[in-house]
């Protein structure tokens, strides 16, 4: 039998100081270096369409583009967690 404690991490977490200070700015920067890194790829993609003309070529880069901005979409609601805490409510936080 498993009980399940909904007041304790990680709906109810608690960061140090110095994370829940410099986490955000740096998740912040991440974020927009992530989504310039993106933008750049499909730049080269559309300027030089020849140079991916292997089709696995094209599905790797399409993932890899696909997943950076995955990435790059997320992190600002990471580092706003991180800033301010979980304030979803504890019906989201059970579905994790």
């Amino acid at each position: 039998d498993t009980f399940l404690d909904y007041d304790a991490a990680p709906c109810h977490n608690h960061f140090c100081p110095l994370f829940q200070r410099v986490a955000p700015p740096f998740l912040a920067a991440t974020s927009v270096a992530a989504a310039l890194a993106t933008a750049a790829l499909l730049v080269a993609l559309a300027k030089r369409p020849q140079a991916w003309r292997w089709p696995q070529s094209r599905a790797l880069v399409a993932q890899l583009a696909l997943g950076t901005a995955l990435f790059a979409a997320l992190l600002p609601a990471l580092a706003a967690g991180v800033a301010r805490g979980w304030h979803l409510g504890t019906g989201l936080c059970r579905l994790t």
